[in-house]
């Protein structure tokens, strides 16, 4: 293609080749260096996530593995001694206990010693908490000296018969390769790495050197929570870490264990090398791509100048929509050439057209912004305003009928002294306005009937005014009157008339959609309510137990200044919190005796059954947390999930409160209704421990009480904070 240099002599040419070279050159460079960041920034997320889940199933199975250690060494609790060999009553080979403790031995009363396999450890001296948790049966894990790879040993112990400790100790040494899974069913994902540390910060595994770099910082920031994010720098490199405690104390009686998984930066950003390499081996040929760019925009460029200006593009689409009625086209071109006088000459057409049709557009609005609401007095202030100035009136009345047989009128007025405001007032009709306006849906000139109109009385309209009423009907009865009004000698014609019933139809279809909407509400509320009495009714003493948590759970939110969408939401959770109970048997709801392990089971299963119930309804996705976590607590030790702390629904949080004192001061089939100042010292009791803190002293607010009783008992007792959550 030859390129003719005479169109550059052109304004317009020079100002497309020159876009045509920044929309060409431009982005390219702009997309690389998004993309870099892009892609970058993804990989920390993603590793971030990674390193999060990770943490969380990395704390599990370690856990898991404790527990399957502490039953192997149960299997120890039996010893048979034919000719002096020792042997698990269990039928468990030597191989595969080999492979969960590197020794076992049987310790006397006596301090004797009688190794299974292994080189025992020395006998543990053990302290008064340690030797009571031994004789409840459970297991206990102390941190011994330095193993052979120079990190602590781990020995757990139990008495062979709890009942008579005499029968002497079963001690293991714990088998570092299984716990940390280092030879098999390794543990930490590919690309990470482990370090584990006891309650005093001493290393108990690390897979690589910056573990031991990393546990001052883990005792400055770990201490206290469950689980949070570090970043170190070892060896002039950044690594990033997900930290997670065990909280092994009730199992083991031992404090918390903290895990720490570490991805290094350079591991985070490995996918980059396979994007890197090709830019790098790219760099020599990107000024040749550039160059090449430059003659294809260049040629690109020449041919679009040829063929089509911008200008000339715009007055083409401009024409096609004054065509589809779209009058407030405008062309803006400031080339300084002939298309801006024709531009100019276009828009001067397009002013005269928009004049035209103005008043139809503006009608158009009124209607939108009536339908566009479901409020009442909005729709008819919206509809006395606009119908002002559309219509051209001095005066504008929409008047909303009372319900039944009421007269009573609610007015929204609006008149030309005083443009852009609305007056409300109240009025009523007279019984000849009843009469006309509920006839048809024809207009009703009321001029002359002053003595007989109560309507025209409260216009306060001039003599010889004309006043035109629209009577809105609803269901066969007058709803709304929509009044027009204009100075004396001066009427409506057909076409006025006509656009003032087509907004007084538009206003009865949005008076009728806010009716529709209140009365869903209505509906959507007392379905909750039947639903609540409903699970309410299925036992004799919960009666009215679930609308009276609802008021009181309403209360303390309003006290804690939850707003309206958030009350909305802790109403409706209230109401249905319960509603798992209609899958637990009547029997065990209504057990006068203490339940048994199972039906305490069955009892607890309730959140769950609820949140089953509720999961195919979207409009109950948000009450959810409400249902299934009302039951957590503060320190962790709630059900089903045993989440802590802020973990746990702010709403469920308030409505465990509220459960809490209505079933306290209510009876039950196991006895009878607490004294009301019980409860509330026992409920200030377990704030911090059952309850969020926050929560009790907007109850007690709530309840008329002194919050300072809160902070006294908290000063008094050294209130405990919210634990960690347990693994």
């Amino acid at each position: 293609m030859n390129i003719d240099t005479r169109l550059f002599r052109s304004i317009l040419a020079r100002r497309f080749f020159a876009l045509f070279v920044v929309s060409a050159l431009v982005p390219i460079v702009i997309l690389a260096s998004v993309a870099y960041w892009r892609v970058s920034e993804e990989l920390f997320k993603q590793s971030e996530y990674r390193l999060h889940h990770a943490a969380r199933s990395v704390g599990l199975s370690i856990s898991e593995r404790l527990n399957f250690l502490e039953a192997e060494l149960g299997s120890f609790s039996a010893i048979e001694e034919p000719g002096g060999a020792h042997r698990p009553v269990h039928d468990v080979t030597v191989e595969r206990i080999q492979t969960l403790f590197e020794a076992v031995a049987v310790v006397t009363a006596d301090g004797e010693v009688s190794p299974f396999f292994g080189e025992p450890p020395a006998p543990p001296k053990l302290k008064i908490g340690e030797l009571r948790h031994l004789e409840l049966g459970k297991t206990l894990i102390l941190t011994g000296g330095r193993s052979e790879s120079g990190k602590s040993s781990l020995v757990m112990a139990r008495f062979r018969d709890p009942s008579d400790p005499r029968a002497g100790l079963v001690v293991g040494v714990v088998a570092e390769n299984y716990l940390w899974g280092i030879s098999d069913g390794n543990v930490v994902p590919f690309g990470m790495e482990l370090c584990a540390y006891d309650d005093n910060r001493r290393m108990l595994y690390d897979s690589f050197p910056g573990c031991e770099e990393m546990a001052p910082l883990v005792t400055a920031e770990t201490i206290g929570g469950h689980s949070g994010d570090l970043e170190v720098t070892y060896g002039r490199e950044e690594f990033f870490a997900r930290y997670r405690n065990l909280f092994l104390k009730p199992q083991f009686f031992v404090d918390d264990w903290t895990l720490v998984l570490v991805q290094s930066e350079t591991e985070i950003l490995g996918p980059m090398g396979t994007i890197l390499s090709p830019m790098e081996s790219f760099q020599w040929a990107f000024p040749l791509v550039v160059l090449a760019s430059f003659w294809v925009v260049l040629l690109l460029s020449s041919y679009a100048i040829r063929k089509s200006l911008v200008p000339l593009d715009r007055l083409t689409e401009a024409t096609r929509r004054i065509a589809d009625r779209d009058f407030s086209t405008r062309v803006d071109v400031t080339s300084g050439d002939e298309f801006e006088d024709l531009a100019d000459a276009f828009n001067n057409m397009s002013d005269r057209l928009q004049r035209q049709f103005s008043s139809l557009a503006t009608n158009a609005a009124i209607h939108r912004a009536i339908l566009s609401t479901i409020d009442t007095s909005s729709i008819v202030e919206t509809a006395a305003v606009g119908a002002l100035d559309t219509l051209n009136c001095d005066l504008v009345w929409v008047g909303v009928c009372g319900s039944g047989d009421s007269n009573e009128v609610d007015v929204s007025c609006a008149d030309k002294l005083h443009p852009g405001s609305v007056r409300n007032f109240s009025t009523s009709l007279s019984a000849w306005d009843i009469e006309v306006l509920s006839g048809d849906e024809k207009p009703v000139v009321l001029t002359g009937d002053a003595g007989r109109s109560g309507l025209l009385e409260s216009l306060t309209a001039e003599a010889d005014s004309t006043v035109v009423a629209f009577p809105i009907p609803l269901a066969e009865q007058l709803a709304a009157v929509l009044c027009i009004g204009r100075g004396a000698g001066s009427g409506f014609s057909e076409e006025e008339l006509a656009e003032a019933r087509q907004l007084a139809d538009q206003v009865a279809v949005a008076l009728s959609n806010a009716n529709l909407i209140e009365e869903m509400k209505a509906l959507t509320w007392g379905t909750l309510e039947a639903l609540a009495r409903a699970i309410d009714a299925k036992s004799s003493w919960t009666g009215g137990h679930s609308e009276r948590v609802t008021a009181m759970s309403l209360k303390i939110a309003k006290v804690m200044g939850r707003n309206e969408s958030e009350l909305d939401v802790l109403h409706r959770g209230a109401l249905l919190h319960d509603i798992g109970k209609l899958g637990v048997s009547m029997g065990v709801l209504d057990k006068p005796e203490e339940l048994s392990r199972d039906e305490y089971r069955q009892v607890m299963s309730h959140t769950s059954i609820g949140r089953r119930i509720l999961e195919p309804i979207s409009a109950f996705a948000d009450i959810l947390p409400i249902v299934t976590e009302h039951h957590e607590k503060w320190d962790g030790t709630g059900y089903p999930n045993r989440l802590a702390g802020e973990e746990i629904d702010i709403n469920a949080r308030i409505l465990s409160v509220a459960d809490t004192w209505d079933a306290m001061t209510s009876d039950r089939p196991y006895r009878k209704a607490g004294d009301a100042e019980f409860a509330v010292t026992e409920i200030c009791n377990e704030a911090g421990k059952q309850f969020d803190p926050g929560v009790v002293e907007a109850f007690l607010i709530a309840m008329g009480e002194d919050p300072g009783r809160l902070t006294a008992r908290s000063e008094k007792e050294d209130l405990p904070q919210a634990a960690g959550g347990p693994t």
